[in-house]
């Protein structure tokens, strides 16, 4: 029988894996998304390090300006993310 993880071991194991996120797969992306889901865990800036439609890492992503927003393209799909910024 496997051991329950408490919420701080899965919120550490989360933070361990996006330190090395390039080197991930879309699958393992989306796995751990659902665990953190499960575990009622916001990711929070986080969210930007993948693509929320392939869940692709972004690992070189197109960055544009725009009145205000930052967009980033994923190269893999062409799904755009709009971000606000503060001057």
């Amino acid at each position: 029988m496997s051991k329950k993880k408490n919420r701080l071991e899965v919120k550490e194991e989360i933070l361990n894996f996006f330190e090395s996120i390039r080197l991930k797969k879309p699958s393992e992306v989306k796995k751990i998304k659902k665990i953190a889901m499960h575990n009622n865990i916001k990711l929070g800036i986080l969210k930007r390090k993948f693509c929320s439609k392939c869940f692709f890492p972004l690992e070189n992503p197109r960055k544009r300006l725009n009145k205000g927003k930052i967009n980033i393209t994923c190269r893999n799909c062409g799904n755009i993310k709009r971000y606000e910024y503060k001057n």
